[in-house]
């Protein structure tokens, strides 16, 4: 199949396409978390204003090595395509288990949940998303931003991001204040009371 040009909205409906293409749906999977050859997958995401490309891994904890389909677009893939993925990872997945910034990249790893309804569903023992931002800092931050946002009640269980959280949520609230005109401010300052202002 090799490389394919994506259009709009395209991204997840491909990917489920190759995910079902590489890994098979079994009733009793019990036995992926015992071996250390169970299948894996990786998807790398370069990101850039001007296009897109993703790459996906497939293999062990050992060794992975690319699959031909590789799909590529010719914009920015925005977040809310990349969370139809996630969303659909967490089904059969409902831990995130990593979640670490570093430079231009953005890492994410998701783990099965052992429980009775953790038994059947797709082969394969971790997940990993892999971005990267060809050094713009503030793309990484714009879509770091975003994924705290949607996913902030699964992330919090998760000890590599709260080393983080603070920084983000403070990034945050000062692009929040940054967005207010003064008016507004000023607005707000006259409504609250002398322990409100007291308080700040």
């Amino acid at each position: 199949m090799g490389e394919i040009k994506i259009k709009e909205n395209d991204f997840f409906n491909y990917t489920k396409d190759i995910i079902k293409k590489y890994f098979e749906v079994k009733e009793d999977r019990l036995d992926v978390m015992s071996d250390r050859y169970a299948p894996q997958l990786r998807i790398d995401f370069d990101l850039s204003y001007k296009e897109s490309n993703v790459t996906f891994l497939v293999g062990t904890n050992n060794y992975k090595h690319s699959i031909p389909e590789q799909l590529c677009s010719d914009y920015l893939l925005n977040f809310y395509e990349i969370k139809d993925l996630i969303d659909y990872l967490l089904e059969d997945h409902l831990i995130i288990s990593s979640f670490y910034v570093n430079n231009d990249r953005l890492s994410v790893s998701f783990l099965i949940n052992w429980s009775n309804n953790a038994i059947k569903g797709i082969y394969w023992s971790e997940v990993e998303l892999k971005f990267k931002f060809y050094n713009d800092i503030n793309l990484r931050n714009k879509y770091v931003q975003m994924f705290i946002k949607a996913y902030y009640d699964i992330l919090i269980n998760v000890p590599s991001f709260n080393e983080l959280k603070d920084k983000y949520l403070n990034e945050e609230k000062e692009n929040y204040i940054d967005s207010i005109n003064k008016n507004e401010i000023l607005t707000m300052l006259d409504k609250m009371t002398l322990k409100e202002l007291k308080s700040l």
